[in-house]
């Protein structure tokens, strides 16, 4: 009988410990949450500050690694969307280009041997992609002006 207490006191510090432990765990976790949360809804607000401070200025978020180490998934780029006519003028320049199909790609626009064509060259130097895209298969090239890194680093 006095084992089966002893077991019991034993069980239940013992579960105490894992209670305590379980909750700290949530706190900390929770706590991490909402930091986390916080900063994103800081950088949503500066995504939103630069649309409404720039007439019709365009935000992405940047989904792929091919622009490495300046532009990370996740981080926003902006800039103002260019007409075809002016296309020429994103030469050279870190842009976002939006494909007739929906594609959105972060990457350099340079041209290509012929008139018609441009290339997408990423900056990322562990990977080598190059895309030759015709300019009639282009929606739109809006030159990145503006950089918003997800992570402070």
């Amino acid at each position: 009988m006095v084992n089966d207490s002893v077991e019991n006191f034993a069980s239940a510090e013992h579960c105490n410990s894992y209670s305590d432990f379980f909750e700290k765990s949530l706190d900390d976790f929770l706590m991490s949450k909402n930091e986390e949360i916080a900063h994103e809804i800081e950088i949503l607000k500066e995504v939103n500050n630069f649309r409404e401070t720039n007439d019709d200025a365009e935000v992405r978020m940047v989904q792929d690694e091919l622009m490495l180490p300046l532009y990370a998934p996740g981080d926003y780029v902006g800039g103002f969307k260019l007409i075809k006519s002016d296309f020429h003028h994103a030469l050279d320049n870190h842009c976002i280009i939006e494909t007739k199909t929906g594609e959105i790609l972060i990457r350099t626009l340079e041209k290509a041997n012929d008139s018609e064509n441009f290339v997408f060259n990423s900056f990322n130097h562990n990977t080598q992609s190059k895309t030759n895209f015709s300019a009639s298969k282009i929606q739109s090239i809006i030159p990145i002006v503006w950089h918003r890194k997800m992570h402070n680093c």
